[in-house]
């Protein structure tokens, strides 16, 4: 689902008992323990066959499109098709002032994290690490996943 605030996406995840994933929680699950660079590994080709990028097919797709692309932990489209929600406020240098070990992000903000890229972005978006924050309020390229029990489904 697109064009729903982090708002209303963290009462979807708290009406189906579960939450909007921190941070930390989200780069988890499309990293690995590992810390690849991107959800298959560390080389970016060929990303046509792993994700959705570029604005090549224009719009969405079903969640678990690209298997070729799927996060160590079995996440489907953890980078490209929309960007995604976070539960933190957005700080540009928050990792490196936070703490090391499962940061919660700022107390306070004016932007939420979103991480993922989406189907109209660039391969420099695809990156694992890659982060960014907006405004708390709907858009046609950001959506949401919810976390259960520490992991992300």
């Amino acid at each position: 689902v697109v064009m729903v605030s982090p708002k209303d996406a963290s009462a979807y995840c708290k009406w189906a008992g579960k939450s909007i994933p921190t941070e930390a929680q989200w780069e988890k699950a499309v990293r690995g323990i590992d810390g690849i660079k991107y959800p298959w590994g560390n080389s970016p080709e060929p990303q046509e066959d792993l994700a959705n990028y570029g604005a090549k097919i224009l719009t969405t797709v079903p969640v678990d499109s690209f298997p070729l692309g799927v996060s160590p932990y079995g996440c489907f489209n953890m980078v490209g098709n929309v960007w995604e929600w976070c539960s933190d406020f957005f700080h540009y240098a928050y990792y490196g002032l936070g703490p090391l070990i499962n940061p919660k992000g700022p107390k306070q903000g004016e932007k939420i994290v979103n991480r993922g890229g989406s189907w109209y972005g660039d391969p420099f978006d695809m990156r694992c690490a890659y982060r960014t924050g907006d405004d708390p309020i709907s858009y046609f390229h950001l959506g949401f996943r919810c976390v259960i029990n520490n992991i992300i489904k």
